[in-house]
């Protein structure tokens, strides 16, 4: 059971966001890898400026391709860092909130008197994820929209990103933030 009474900012002070590193550089280059800045500039990957042209025509290909790249990095994870992982999400309450809320758009069935039925199913299948490393639905659909910001940053060049501009994106990303 989750401890509701701790306060979402307390909850974050013991996360390692760091652990996200890895995913936003598999995310941006296509390799879990530090960049190298030649010049003070370094190629985005070929997949991420395609996708980025592509979104609006079809805006699910963005969660698509960040749940592909959050299952190569986050299935090598240890059980500490799954853990870590856990505690970056449930630090977020808004995330659950959004999820129980396309939930019921998606499905008419689901009523007031189940909500709580399915936070709990919600909850259930992070833990699934703690323990047998298996990245679902809602590991993949968190950090589609944990990291969506990066296809709409406005970068200096069309596909190369500056070594400030990636401060900039990792300083974001590496700390406590609130979905919106």
């Amino acid at each position: 059971m989750i401890n509701t009474n701790t306060s979402p900012m307390k909850e974050t002070e013991k996360v390692n966001y760091q652990i996200l590193e890895p995913l936003l550089n598999q995310i941006l280059f296509g390799k879990p890898d530090k960049p190298v800045f030649d010049n003070g500039k370094t190629d985005i990957c070929k997949d991420f400026l395609q996708t980025k042209s592509n979104y609006e025509k079809d805006s699910c290909i963005i969660e698509e391709y960040i749940g592909k790249q959050t299952e190569i990095i986050l299935n090598n994870f240890s059980k500490e860092d799954r853990f870590s992982t856990f505690k970056i999400i449930i630090a977020d309450p808004l995330y659950i909130d959004i999820i129980i809320f396309q939930a019921k758009i998606n499905n008419n069935d689901i009523s007031i008197n189940n909500i709580e039925n399915v936070r709990e199913e919600i909850i259930k299948q992070l833990f699934i994820y703690i323990q047998n490393d298996n990245v679902n639905f809602y590991i993949k659909r968190f950090f589609a929209l944990y990291f969506e910001e990066l296809f709409y940053f406005e970068y200096v060049y069309d596909n190369q990103i500056t070594e400030n501009e990636y401060l900039e994106i990792y300083s974001r990303n590496t700390n406590p933030k609130t979905l919106v």
